[in-house]
């Protein structure tokens, strides 16, 4: 469930992290997404959780896909615990419209065999990166830390 349209985004100015699965990088694929946060909320068991706006490209059966409107999901004490974070600065309202916009009209290929999420973040974070919405000593942490890895020639 999108929840955006109950917790959406202000004008204040909050921390952005890249989220990767799992604690730490344990070889294969790892999932990918660019996070901050909207608000927090109690669930029906009374759990506390967060509102996180996210920015990723997902996988089906159909191929990856991106979600151009805004994304808020819920995240659990327990499931934020379960990721590492690196964090990429505290951004303005303004700067994480143009992140949504540099995700947006970052190319990707929907049946893509060898160039997955972290390949379009990378891309992603490079062009955070030339326009200054990021620092190089933060992109390179995360390129190495997660580790991202860099596009390759698609086997037609």
């Amino acid at each position: 469930m999108n929840a955006y349209n109950y917790f959406r985004d202000d004008q204040s100015n909050k921390q952005v992290f890249l989220q990767a699965a799992g604690l730490k990088y344990e070889g294969g694929g790892r999932h990918v997404l660019l996070t901050w946060g909207n608000g927090t909320d109690v669930n029906s068991a009374g759990a506390q959780r967060y509102a996180r706006q996210i920015i990723q490209i997902t996988q089906d059966a159909q191929g990856y896909h991106y979600d151009d409107q805004p994304v808020v999901k819920f995240q659990s004490i327990a499931s934020q615990n379960n990721n590492e974070y690196f964090r990429l600065g505290e951004f303005t309202r303004a700067q994480r419209d143009r992140v949504l916009t540099i995700a947006k009209q970052t190319k990707f290929r929907q049946d893509s065999k060898v160039n997955g999420c972290r390949v379009w973040m990378g891309d992603v974070l490079q062009v955070m990166l030339n326009e200054s919405l990021i620092a190089q000593e933060d992109f390179d942490k995360v390129f190495v830390g997660v580790p991202l890895v860099k596009r390759m020639a698609e086997g037609n």
